[in-house]
């Protein structure tokens, strides 16, 4: 945690993960196989999800040289946001471009993101209950450009499917420069 960042990773199985680290505060990130952050896209042929969603453990504070032991609860993955990329200045869907879409719950301390689809201009999030706030990008070639960039959608307990709007509207102009 802080600056400069140090990242480690190790798989677990059956629940059970030991991390070699230094002292210090962590933030650990778990992140259930297969479905890494819910990315579709990206897990082998035949695999599906998992039930859990990843989430973060925001604050392990390590000492002295000794094991430090944490439990770290995963919400349950019971919705699903779909969200669609919405043309406000005419007020129908966006078609034919892709993205992508990450949602995160403060609340729960998880994370879950979805490609958004190039045909159909939308996307299928996993959730648990709870608010989410959702950003996203659009392809840049589409010409449209996010507005904003975040959108949020609440998760009932006993809801199993939230619609969204992601709001993009066409660029109006462009900013040209060089980097130096």
């Amino acid at each position: 945690k802080g600056e400069p960042g140090v990242y480690n990773f190790r798989t677990f199985k059956g629940g059970v993960f030991d991390l070699p680290v230094i002292t210090g505060t962590y933030r650990l990130a778990v992140v259930p196989e297969p479905g890494i952050e819910g990315l579709q896209a990206f897990l082998p042929e035949g695999c599906t999800s998992g039930p859990y969603l990843a989430t973060t453990q925001p604050n392990v504070a390590v000492d002295t040289p000794e094991t430090v032991s944490v439990t770290i609860p995963l919400p349950r993955n019971s919705a699903t946001i779909h969200g669609q990329l919405w043309d406000q200045a005419v007020e129908q869907p966006v078609t034919g471009w892709g993205g992508q879409v990450m949602g995160w719950s403060p609340a729960l301390q998880t994370w879950t993101a979805a490609k958004i689809d190039a045909t159909s201009g939308g996307a299928d999030l996993r959730a648990a209950p709870g608010q989410w706030l959702l950003a996203f990008h659009v392809d840049p070639n589409s010409g449209y450009v996010e507005r904003p960039a975040v959108a949020s959608a609440t998760v009932s307990t006993g809801t199993t499917d939230v619609d969204v709007h992601l709001n993009v509207v066409k660029a109006a102009a462009s900013v040209h420069g060089q980097v130096l």
